[in-house]
């Protein structure tokens, strides 16, 4: 019995809660943008986790599509079989945060014994990780990723070798010293 309490005590000092928790895609996904992030459109998108530092993805945007020279990249003009579509890229961060319980007990029992807390800036953490959403709407404003929308899996299919062509460690190197010399 006394081993149950004892493992239940040490559970109980290096648990954390999780109350904000970010998403893990493996590769991409298609999903709703403004339920992703409320401040995006309401269109579906193409999400997949940025492995590279911030503003990276932009900047390959920006090589790719050089006619573009907006600050934001919405709608991009690009061509698929002689129809124009029109993609807008967007980065968001989502974070998982969590309550340390250990933190709390610790500086509880400094209080009671007339002793200042001192691990205050321990008793949350957060680790963020940064998305990059896709969104592609057609020369009437339609969504191109609406299961209703006829070329859906054709414009998917660009979006997703976009994803893979910027993951490609050799051409994104290319695109970062470009980038960096306009820029």
């Amino acid at each position: 019995m006394v081993k149950y309490i004892s493992f239940g005590f040490i559970l109980l000092m290096s648990s954390c809660i999780p109350y904000a928790l970010a998403p893990n895609i493996d590769g991409n996904k298609l999903v709703k943008a403004n339920r992703f992030k409320r401040d995006l459109p309401k269109l579906n998108a193409l999400v997949f986790e940025d492995p590279f530092d911030a503003d990276v993805f932009l900047n390959y945007l920006r090589n790719k599509y050089p006619e573009h020279r907006g600050e934001h990249l919405v709608n991009i003009p690009f061509e698929i079989d002689g129809k124009v579509y029109y993609l807008s890229g967007f980065e968001r961060e989502r974070a998982t945060k969590t309550f340390n319980l250990f933190p709390v007990l610790v500086d509880g029992v400094l209080e009671s014994n007339d002793i200042d807390p001192v691990l205050e800036e321990n008793y949350t953490s957060r680790t963020g990780k940064w998305y990059i959403l896709l969104t592609v709407t057609d020369g009437e404003g339609k969504d191109c990723l609406s299961e209703k929308y006829a070329d859906r899996l054709l414009v998917a299919n660009y979006l997703r070798l976009l994803y893979y062509d910027y993951l490609n460690p050799l051409k994104n190197m290319e695109v970062l010293q470009r980038s960096s010399a306009k820029y």
